[in-house]
């Protein structure tokens, strides 16, 4: 029994580990200093390697590719832009893949438990509101007012993952959902 505690705690803590640290060499463009930063042109800022949470400072940690480190608070720093177009929001310890901006946030986060990798997906209301796991509950909770969407929740089969993307329309199905309920 203590053996099975033992490697469930230490799988815990890999999950947590690696889920909130980003790949090095990641060809970052920009930092982003707060969500309005999105809507300007991806121009490089610097030539950055890596941006890394440092939790034990409570702060980030910016690597420049010529050997310099900035120090960022985390009150103005809202997450950043790879040369992709990729853009990652930083909230409570972890970086969050925007995967959608419309009239809700949709992220994903990979995760790491062993070798196994899975992605999971989330959401917020604005690209300033907290960032919650894309569950029915949560979404219940949040559009509790919402008659249309609850509605929508109730239809939708239990064998249909909440955060089906319609390549059709190239959106989330909740995006569809507010959409549909205006």
């Amino acid at each position: 029994m203590r053996t099975i505690i033992s490697l469930l705690l230490l799988s815990l803590l890999t999950f947590q580990t690696k889920a909130g640290k980003q790949p090095k060499g990641n060809h970052i463009s920009r930092v982003l200093g707060n969500s309005k930063d999105i809507a300007l042109p991806n121009i490089a800022t610097q030539d950055i390697r890596s941006v890394d949470w440092k939790a034990s400072k409570g702060a980030i940690e910016v690597h420049i590719k010529d050997g310099q480190t900035q120090i960022l608070d985390i009150h103005h720093f809202w997450g950043y832009q790879q040369e992709d177009k990729d853009v990652y929001r930083f909230f409570e310890g972890n970086f969050y893949k925007v995967e959608q901006l419309g009239k809700l946030v949709v992220y994903s986060q990979e995760n790491y438990v062993g070798d196994t990798n899975n992605t999971l997906y989330y959401f917020s209301e604005t690209p300033d509101s907290p960032i919650l796991w894309m569950s029915r509950q949560n979404l219940k909770m949040v559009f509790h007012d919402k008659s249309c969407v609850l509605e929508q929740l109730e239809k939708l089969p239990w064998t249909k993952p909440i955060a089906a993307y319609s390549k059709k329309d190239k959106s989330f199905m909740i995006e569809n959902w507010l959409e549909d309920c205006q």
